[in-house]
């Protein structure tokens, strides 16, 4: 009571695509993740010669009842903007000088073409596709910082039947090369400088 209210910038793209990587124009998907409510929202499309990954990111700073970072309803709403899962999973992350490997949730979407998306959480530093493991995390963040904040990244790239595994290290790539600026960015409340 009585502080100021935070005002917030809006997310800021990693500073500069890895090197191999390159920023995209977006590629007409016409699918972006159904997480509403977020303070914070970012959509970013990168390219390595003829590879695509979107990256989105949903970030929560003041929550309250029904706008939160774990949510109850569907993720994968049906047939929403033509898109439907044809296969959900759990795939290892493994975050090469980070926390270690986690699981993210794997779905594979069809629709105009075929999409790989995976899915975690970022809560207090620390990743989980648990949404329960995601709701202790905050329950110690709020009990420990007084505050309750999380992100929800979502990794996402076009994926042939016959090519899965490709795709996969596509996205592991991506990650492996993207994650520390990333995390730069979630954890900055100023806007990135411009390069």
């Amino acid at each position: 009571r009585g502080a100021e209210p935070t005002v917030l910038t809006p997310l800021q793209a990693p500073v500069a695509a890895a090197p191999g990587w390159t920023d995209a124009a977006d590629p007409g998907w016409g699918w972006t993740p159904h997480q509403p409510g977020a303070d914070r929202e970012l959509a970013r499309y990168y390219r390595e010669g003829s590879s695509v990954v979107g990256l989105y990111l949903h970030q929560y700073l003041s929550q309250q009842q029904q706008v939160e970072l774990v949510q109850t309803a569907p993720l994968w709403p049906r047939g929403a903007g033509g898109w439907r899962v044809v296969g959900q999973h759990r795939a290892a992350l493994d975050l090469a000088g980070g926390p270690g490997r986690v699981r993210v949730q794997e779905a594979v979407l069809s629709g105009r073409g075929r999409l790989l998306v995976w899915t975690v959480y970022r809560v207090d530093g620390e990743y989980t596709a648990n949404p329960y493991l995601a709701k202790l995390l905050e329950a110690r963040q709020q009990v420990l910082q007084g505050r309750r904040e999380g992100t929800r990244l979502f990794f996402v790239t076009p994926v042939a039947e016959s090519a899965m595994e490709q795709a996969r290290q596509r996205l592991q790539a991506f990650i492996d090369q993207h994650r520390i600026a990333i995390e730069q960015v979630l954890d900055s409340r100023e806007p990135a400088a411009n390069p």
